[in-house]
């Protein structure tokens, strides 16, 4: 890391990916809370040898590095923490003009490794970390983990009590029907449903326990929502669906697996939700290549179909936490309880799997459902990135664990976007190419992008996006910065007029509704604020004075609120506690 970069790390503080310690008398006793954390949560930086005075952190005098690293090493390989999961290379001594650093890169613990804790015992010594800083983590969070280290799959366990009674009959004819099309020849089409769900893994023997029964991928994939939930006290399935503009109508059509007109399994939620969603689809007309007839599902639709079947999957179903569709004019959003078992950047380049629910898969893929080989995202991302639109996103949340896939059907260059690079370039917009443009639409939607995102949007090798930077850096018209060793690049000296009447109106209109009013529920204010921040980062300052309320006020009752939901977004993601910090609202 070049030492700009150090300085620019520090200029705003510690973020969830980084954390400040001085080091001056020795190794920080509380630097293994942090390595914890760091390791539990996504991984992170600890730069020893910065000071904190009034909010402002930078570099001092007098930090031996040398005796600092091997004290690390020391306490590391002893009984100080659970596993050493560092590298040689992740502890080294930097050198920042004439101060000395000691920079500690934690990766993120791989599933196996986890807990990751300070002593022996993960119940009292086991962190994760958010905005705030490290926080112990729970029992449950910690059985969590315990839980997902296993090579075992927890959905081919044998559940007591619980027989062909406990299914919904039509739910497993109607897949035995499927099977039969899907495999004409099969012997397996023969046997009775104890025997076939035995085949297909809804069936299983505990030889241990003397016990067989339905096994919890038979129960969740065939059950009755009320047996289910017998066993599965969190399992909760919903789908919502919003693509008309209704003032005062939330959703247009929802269900959920405890509506009590249908079965509320997984097998039937699959059928429901995928044929809402592609009741709507605008899908281009596409022919075989070989035969040109017509295509009967398109690559879009068969993106969707992979983003559900990946959500009904890799779902924890043992943990807190339901499985949401939404479904809107611009946005599909999945989002199911348990966290990433692999890292984000290999579940996107695909060949990479690690599936949670083994016999849920593998109940799906026997009637032609499911991408096997780790490509699912994979080819979610090549399909969206053809239709130029908006890259695909993946939020990990932890307090419940989950991830949410959000795949937007909008262009990444919109007219708006062309307008205001015409206006502020003029006639420097002439020597952009596609791609360029591609770039710079992407950073007025998105404020910054790492390169990493850039490459999987456009679709080049890193030599060929260098030579466009460079010719992009030649117009001052961006910046870039290092956090984590990752590389971000954001505009400067863009002229966004085309936005401020807009971004006016929305003020006005929120302005409009508080007229006359002195108590206003924080429900409503809430909903002031997405509406405020829906099309631009607004500031706590600029809510509070649009709102006129305080800004603490705004800050702990109701913005936070919001970002812990998932609702707002920060336009320092890297940095909650940047000073020019800013929230849009999440699409």
């Amino acid at each position: 890391m070049k030492e700009q970069d150090i300085l620019e790390l520090v200029k705003f503080g510690e973020h969830s990916q980084l954390e400040c310690k001085l080091g001056k008398g020795g190794l920080p006793k509380d630097i293994w809370p942090t390595y914890s954390a760091f390791a539990n949560t996504t991984g992170g930086m600890i730069l020893l040898g910065i000071e904190e005075k009034e909010g402002t952190f930078y570099p001092v005098e007098g930090i031996d590095v040398v005796k600092l690293q091997k004290q690390f090493w020391d306490h590391i390989n002893s009984n100080q923490v659970s596993i050493n999961i560092l590298q040689s290379d992740d502890v080294k001594p930097i050198k920042v003009g004439s101060y000395d650093i000691l920079q500690i890169n934690v990766p993120r613990a791989l599933r196996q490794q986890k807990p990751v804790s300070i002593n022996q015992n993960p119940y009292i010594g086991t962190y994760r970390r958010n905005f705030e800083g490290d926080y112990k983590c729970t029992k449950e969070e910690v059985d969590t983990m315990i839980a997902e280290a296993s090579n075992s799959t927890r959905d081919s366990i044998v559940l007591s009590n619980y027989g062909l009674e406990d299914l919904n009959k039509q739910s497993l004819i109607k897949y035995r029907q499927r099977f039969m099309i899907q495999n004409p020849n099969n012997d397996w089409n023969e046997l009775d449903d104890k025997e076939f769900l035995r085949r297909i893994g809804g069936w299983g023997r505990d030889r241990e326990k003397s016990i067989e029964g339905l096994t919890a991928a038979g129960l969740l994939v065939f059950g009755e929502e009320h047996t289910i939930t017998d066993f599965f006290n969190n399992y909760f399935l919903d789908y919502r669906e919003k693509v008309n503009e209704v003032e005062g109508q939330r959703w247009m059509h929802r269900f959920t697996s405890q509506s009590g007109d249908w079965s509320g399994n997984l097998y039937d939620f699959y059928q429901k939700v995928i044929k809402r969603m592609n009741e709507d689809v605008d899908v281009p007309f596409e022919l075989n290549s070989e035969d040109y007839s017509r295509v009967s599902v398109t690559n879009i639709q068969r993106a969707i179909r992979e983003a559900l079947l990946n959500t009904i999957i890799h779902a924890d179903y043992f943990t807190r936490g339901n499985i949401i569709v939404e479904k809107n004019s611009e946005e599909y959003k999945f989002i199911n309880p348990g966290l990433l078992r692999i890292p984000l950047e290999k579940a996107i380049s695909g060949g990479t799997s690690d599936t949670r629910n083994q016999n849920i898969f593998k109940i799906f893929s026997l009637i032609g459902l499911g991408e096997r080989s780790g490509y699912g995202l994979e080819n979610i991302h090549n399909i969206w990135r053809k239709n130029d639109w908006e890259i695909p996103e993946i939020i990990e949340s932890f307090q419940p664990e989950t991830i949410t896939l959000s795949l937007k059907t909008k262009k990444l260059i919109s007219q708006n976007h062309l307008d205001t690079l015409k206006k502020s370039l003029d006639n420097e917009f002439d020597d952009l190419t596609s791609m360029e443009i591609k770039f710079l639409s992407c950073l007025l939607e998105k404020n910054s992008i790492s390169r990493r995102d850039i490459q999987a949007l456009l679709d080049i090798n890193s030599i060929e996006l260098s030579k466009m930077i460079i010719h992009i850096e030649k117009l001052d018209i961006i910046e870039r910065n290092t956090i984590n060793n990752i590389e971000f690049y954001k505009l400067k000296n863009i002229d966004k007029t085309n936005d401020v009447v807009d971004r006016e109106n929305i003020i006005n209109g929120v302005k409009d509704k508080l007229k006359g009013k002195i108590r206003v529920k924080p429900e409503v204010l809430k909903q002031l604020v997405l509406e405020l921040c829906s099309d631009d980062y607004f500031t706590i300052n600029q809510i509070s004075s649009v709102l006129g309320r305080t800004e603490n006020h705004i800050r702990q009752k109701i913005v936070l609120p919001l970002v812990s939901e998932g609702k707002l977004e920060l336009k320092y993601p890297d940095n909650p506690t940047h000073s020019k910090q800013a929230y849009k609202t999440r699409p």
